[in-house]
């Protein structure tokens, strides 16, 4: 997963204080990923959890179209006929072992470019992954989420992955990538420092570099996307050598382009680590998501009583009960459904439905029969 899911092309200036370079060198030597795992393995062992903020600064290009006029005028003087738009989010993370809390709050945009209050939360326990939707785009109310299977849903974003790297244990359901799938590729350097770069096939045409620097644990500096040989999105990380020993992510950047061959930056954004705490008091709550009342809830895990969605729907009620909500009531409104009780929200349209049509035939049939006969009259005159 990774940042695969984002098809752009990065930008192959400085980024982040990393001068960019190609994916490889002359010395291919074999290297194994077992020393890597290893390391990562022994630093978990020198730490129990963190608690770790970071704020990111995005500059994003919006789709939203200008009027033709002011794009030829544009044109005209030679400027692009494109709106950005920069937003904010600040992200606190909570990791212990195979566990991690995401919440994320701030503003930001919608596929239109309109910027909208978000507020979410993610958790995951080891045992069952859970979504939150506080705010959101068009969102009138709280939607919750529980998925199938153990994967750790934040390790499908981009900017939460150099904390998932250094703190999570070395899991691809929770880190975003497998270390036995991981190939070695070359040896490079960044800024000076000597990496090891190991690659994974995604698919036929896309395949993801990562390049681990050995002097620091082996943490990851750069992460990198390519499609067919050309680089789409780029990760770059510094960290820093904490009292503990421990390489810690202090700042990273990310670059998406549009496409190939415009170099039209699409998306750029800058995280920057406002506190991180090793060692911080947990408990299994916070790893874990109660929804609260008034929540939409789908449920994706197998089970008997699907819902409108191929999953267990329910709205989680001001006693703390489950409102089921059925196949049958899955064009019903969500006002409808908090007033009824599970499997009578629709019931009420339906009767009024065939009252309007037991009202509505008679009147239709009796028109249809005057025209019959206005056209049946009309033709008799003209004959």
């Amino acid at each position: 997963m990774g940042i695969r899911h984002f098809r752009y092309l990065v930008l192959s200036l400085t980024v982040g204080g990393f001068t960019s370079v190609p994916n490889g060198s002359a010395d291919k030597t074999p290297v194994k990923t077992e020393s890597i795992k290893k390391t990562w393995s022994a630093r978990q062992s020198r730490f129990l959890s963190v608690d770790c903020s970071y704020k990111s600064r995005c500059h994003q290009l919006t789709t939203v179209s200008m009027p033709l006029e002011e794009q030829i005028e544009r044109a005209k003087r030679g400027q692009k006929a494109v709106d950005y738009i920069n937003y904010t989010s600040t992200t606190r993370m909570l990791v212990e072992g195979g566990r991690v809390r995401y919440e994320i709050r701030g503003k930001l945009p919608s596929e239109k470019g309109a910027l909208y209050e978000h507020d979410s939360v993610d958790a995951c326990n080891g045992k069952v992954s859970k979504t939150l939707n506080n705010k959101g785009n068009n969102l009138r109310y709280r939607t919750g989420f529980i998925y199938r299977g153990l994967a750790n849903r934040c390790a499908n974003l981009v900017d939460p992955l150099p904390v998932l790297w250094t703190f999570l244990s070395p899991d691809p359901k929770t880190h975003g990538f497998d270390f036995d799938k991981l190939e070695f590729s070359a040896k490079g350097t960044i800024d000076g420092r000597e990496c090891l770069i190991f690659k994974n096939k995604l698919s036929v045409q896309q395949t993801e570099f990562f390049w681990f620097d050995p002097n620091m644990d082996y943490s990851i500096l750069r992460c990198t996307v390519e499609t067919d040989g050309k680089v789409e999105s780029q990760l770059d990380c510094s960290y820093k050598n904490d009292s503990s020993g421990l390489w810690l992510p202090v700042k990273w950047t990310t670059t998406h382009f549009n496409d190939y061959s415009s170099g039209q930056i699409r998306t750029s954004g800058d995280n920057q680590v406002e506190f991180c705490k090793l060692n911080v008091r947990v408990l299994d709550l916070d790893f874990d998501i109660v929804f609260p009342p008034g929540t939409f809830v789908s449920d994706e895990r197998p089970q008997p009583g699907v819902g409108r969605t191929g999953t267990l729907d329910y709205i989680v009620m001001s006693d703390g009960s489950k409102r089921i909500v059925t196949w049958e009531e899955r064009f019903a409104s969500y006002e409808e459904l908090l007033a009824t009780p599970s499997g009578k929200a629709g019931l009420q349209t339906g009767s009024a439905q065939r009252h309007y049509w037991l009202f509505v035939s008679p009147v239709l049939l009796l028109a249809t029969l005057i025209i019959l006969m206005f056209l049946r009259r009309k033709a008799h005159r003209k004959s």
